[in-house]
């Protein structure tokens, strides 16, 4: 599982450093390039855009402690996926694959974007979906969401699990008496 979770890290973290020097080296600030349109009605589109801050340029003034709620959470996540008592002691259980994938693709993204706070001082993002009002975002940060909603959805799966062996139990309980 740690090998799984190690190339999943750097292939994510170099893809998104890859697409986002690509933007910087063959799209201007603000230039803005149709990739998808219907009509006159442009549905998707590389904008390139520098964001100081988080998810809606929030926190824009607050890059450092941006960069430190990020290693924090990066450090976290990492200690929960390599060491079996954390695991245990916090979670309650083994880590499981899906689980793995989802903190891997958590991490990436935090690392992908904390390298750009880092190097740059801002975070490089470009992928625009035009037909709602989204912010622009980059690939780090669709590893994140997708992380995020795998652990959900496994933790709803896990517990749903649990709960029919409970009741199956109990269910086995109340046959014997």
């Amino acid at each position: 599982m740690i090998i799984l979770s190690v190339i999943l890290i750097i292939a994510m973290i170099g893809i998104d450093q890859i697409t986002k020097l690509l933007v910087i080296k063959f799209i201007e600030l603000d230039e803005i390039i149709n990739v998808i349109k219907f009509g006159s009605h442009e549905i998707f589109s590389l904008t390139h855009v520098r964001n100081k801050g988080a998810a809606w340029s929030s926190f824009s003034s607050k890059t450092t402690m941006l960069t430190i709620i990020t290693l924090i959470l990066i450090v976290g996540l990492l200690l929960l996926l390599f060491v079996k008592p954390l695991q245990k002691k916090l979670i309650n259980r083994e880590v499981n694959v899906a689980e793995v994938v989802s903190f891997s693709l958590i991490i990436s993204g935090g690392i992908g974007n904390l390298i750009d706070r880092i190097r740059l001082k801002e975070v490089v993002d470009f992928i625009k979906a035009d037909f709602i009002n989204f912010p622009i975002f980059n690939f780090a940060d669709i590893c994140v969401v997708i992380g995020c909603f795998l652990f959900i959805i496994d933790i709803l799966v896990s517990d749903a699990k649990e709960n029919r062996k409970k009741r199956a139990n109990s269910e086995k309980t109340d046959e014997q008496i």
